[in-house]
């Protein structure tokens, strides 16, 4: 779809609602947005949003207060997400030492369209212990949630409170294991009275050339 032209005051009021949501991680109050402007009344704020809302950049709930959001076509307005994107949500370490560092989206990554859907998320890779599968430190993951153990695939797994990518074995005793693409790397044993989840299974691999 087409995107709709923003007029000056529709521009300048979106502006506000994205700068106060960057700075205070919640929707500004209608008040709050009619003392910036210095509107008499809400009646003006009200027709603001209405016009924000038909034309695809704000989403909101009129029965509760805050409950303003920025669509996509927001986020990709500001520059904020690319059109074919999926969200960073941090960073996972392919080496000893696993480190769990996402579960909220920092920025938006440009990935080929044919993989994007809903669910999927991208990590940034730190360490160099899955080369042989082609991963690279720095390199990107595109993460997909799982509902069954991908046995054999490469996946984002939590142990222990840490995160890792490895590849995801399963012994013919039922024990798993997290096995690295690097023989520089041992594996890790995953016992029965470790914390243990796959986070999802790993569907792309996005190189980061930088």
């Amino acid at each position: 779809m087409e995107r709709q032209t923003l007029y000056k005051k529709e521009r300048a009021t979106l502006e506000f609602i994205k700068d106060y949501m960057y700075k205070h991680h919640i929707a500004p109050s209608l008040e709050e947005i009619r003392e910036f402007f210095d509107k008499k009344s809400l009646a003006t704020v009200h027709k603001s949003l209405g016009q924000l809302e038909t034309k695809g950049y704000i989403q909101r709930n009129k029965n509760h207060n805050r409950s303003i959001t920025l669509t996509e076509q927001a986020m990709e307005y500001f520059g904020l997400k690319p059109m074919n994107s999926l969200p960073l949500m941090g960073m996972v370490k392919a080496g000893p030492g696993g480190v769990q560092n996402f579960g909220e989206v920092k920025e938006y990554i440009e990935v080929p369209g044919s993989i994007i859907q809903d669910g999927r998320y991208v990590l940034k890779v730190q360490g160099d212990s899955m080369i042989d599968a082609f991963i690279n430190e720095d390199d990107f993951v595109v993460v997909e949630k799982v509902q069954e153990l991908p046995i054999n695939h490469i996946v984002v797994a939590q142990l222990n409170g840490d995160a890792y990518v490895k590849r995801l074995i399963r012994r013919s005793s039922g024990q798993m294991i997290l096995r690295s693409e690097n023989p520089d790397y041992d594996d890790i044993f995953v016992k029965e009275e470790d914390e243990f989840a796959v986070e999802g299974k790993v569907v792309q691999v996005i190189r980061n050339y930088a």
